[in-house]
């Protein structure tokens, strides 16, 4: 006799999904807001172009036809973040240092390489990275107080009193 888990509800799923988005959104918005800080005619002084600064050649690589396009070079510069990640085993700290100065330079290095502006540069997007991911669980826990019509406070100890 054999037991089946009965599987999560689709609105489970969906939030569970829905959640991880949000995680994805919120790193692509703080890679943009370190790289180009939301200029999406921005262009670095090393020929980096767009608002996630994709070096020419990577957007081509990535068959990307206007680099200064903000939707091809958002989905690029993700698409190569993803790809980064993977590679690095989720390890979000490498990702990012790849991102900025190339794969074959972290893993010559087998970590973040010690350049003092690659390090700053990862600390720079992950702490915009955790800061605006708080904001949206704040603006989504807001959210949802508001739409069950301040149950929640209700449902409190001392929403009662």
């Amino acid at each position: 006799f054999f037991l089946r888990r009965r599987p999560p509800p689709s609105s489970t799923l969906a939030r569970s999904r829905a959640g991880s988005e949000v995680y994805k959104r919120q790193l692509r918005r703080a890679v943009i807001k370190v790289e180009s800080n939301f200029n999406s005619g921005a262009v670095s002084s090393k020929g980096a172009i767009g608002l996630m600064q994709l070096m020419p050649l990577t957007a081509a690589a990535l068959h990307v036809l206007d680099p200064f396009d903000p939707k091809d070079n958002i989905y690029a510069g993700a698409a190569l973040l993803r790809r980064l990640l993977n590679r690095f085993d989720g390890d979000l700290s490498l990702a990012l240092a790849a991102y900025h100065v190339g794969e074959t330079r972290v893993r010559q290095t087998l970590g973040t390489p010690a350049l003092p502006a690659t390090q700053l540069y990862v600390e720079r997007v992950l702490s915009h990275y955790h800061r605006f991911r708080a904001e949206s669980h704040q603006t989504a826990a807001h959210s949802r107080t508001r739409e069950s019509g301040g149950e929640a406070f209700l449902a409190s100890p001392r929403g009662r009193e």
